[in-house]
């Protein structure tokens, strides 16, 4: 279910692996300062339009605030740069990134949870849904322009020859 769990210390501000990929694992090395292996990771894994996003919400200090607003979990997602790739290609994969609360002394937090899964398929199915809505909003629309421009024009041959009754039969009334 998750390909990622770490044991964060937000006093100490460090990290210890519970289970991680091999590819992060080389990255990381044995990184255990928090703040600096998200700053790490984020540069080499997180696509570039996601960079910003990632480091503002998964640093210690948004961590520790947003557990203090009472917060038991924050989470993000994002996409993951796939084989040294630039992101410019389209080959991400989706990430789900969820920091949740383990331990704290009242509404101080001391001790999170990080844990990562992969939610591409349901990305990808999320998106083949909205292009199907799409699709059927702009016929529906099509369809709609249809039936005004049919409705308009019937209005038009009805209202024409409707005239000329009327008028005949008004001379025929005066007559």
């Amino acid at each position: 279910l998750f390909f990622a769990v770490y044991f964060i210390n937000l006093e100490e501000d460090t990290f210890r692996m519970v289970a991680q990929t091999q590819d992060v694992g080389e990255a990381l090395g044995k990184e255990v300062n928090l703040t600096e292996g998200f700053r790490k990771y984020a540069n080499r894994f997180v696509h570039p339009d996601d960079r910003e996003d990632y480091l503002e919400k998964m640093n210690r200090v948004k961590l520790r605030e947003k557990f203090q607003e009472g917060k038991s979990m924050v989470a993000i997602e994002y996409r993951k740069l796939t084989g040294g790739d630039d992101g410019k290609n389209g080959a991400c994969a989706w990430i789900r990134a969820t920091v949740v609360k383990a331990q704290g002394v009242g509404q101080e937090a001391t001790h999170a949870l990080y844990v990562a899964q992969d939610i591409t398929e349901s990305k990808q199915k999320e998106e083949r849904e909205r292009q199907m809505l799409r699709e059927a909003c702009e016929a529906a629309n099509h369809a709609n322009a249809s039936k005004s421009e049919f409705l308009s024009r019937m209005r038009h041959d009805i209202r024409t020859p409707m005239n000329g009754i009327m008028g005949m039969t008004r001379i025929a009334a005066e007559n």
